[in-house]
């Protein structure tokens, strides 16, 4: 199974367990590339970048058309913390399961505080 394959598998088995009603899109650009997208609703998805061949991850919630949090490992894993996501905090490489987990953590804050 390619690199790419197998994140595609873990990161939509993720996004499925985590957030069921999300629609989930991906695609993948000359095996190099994978971009996926799990929209939660109207004003909230997931972009995910990946590059097997440089190693490049990039996980970004985004709301209202900002990145509210985000981890990835451009420069080290670092995560960009809610509420102060141009902020880089150094972290371990987090599975797909533990981003998505944390992020459903923002996206109930955020439907508490804003609807």
């Amino acid at each position: 199974m390619s690199l790419i394959n197998s994140f595609l598998k873990e990161v939509q088995e993720a996004a499925n367990r985590t957030f069921p009603q999300a629609t989930t899109t991906y695609q993948v650009i000359r095996s190099t590339h994978l971009y996926f997208r799990a929209v939660i609703d109207e004003d909230t998805f997931i972009d995910i970048y990946f590059n097997p061949d440089t190693g490049r991850k990039d996980f970004a919630l985004i709301h209202q058309g900002d990145r509210v949090y985000g981890t990835d490992n451009l420069q080290g894993w670092h995560y960009h913390p809610f509420n102060d996501a141009d902020r880089h905090i150094p972290c371990q490489e987090p599975s797909a399961k533990d981003v998505f987990q944390e992020m459903k953590k923002i996206t109930e804050m955020i439907r508490r505080h804003f609807t």
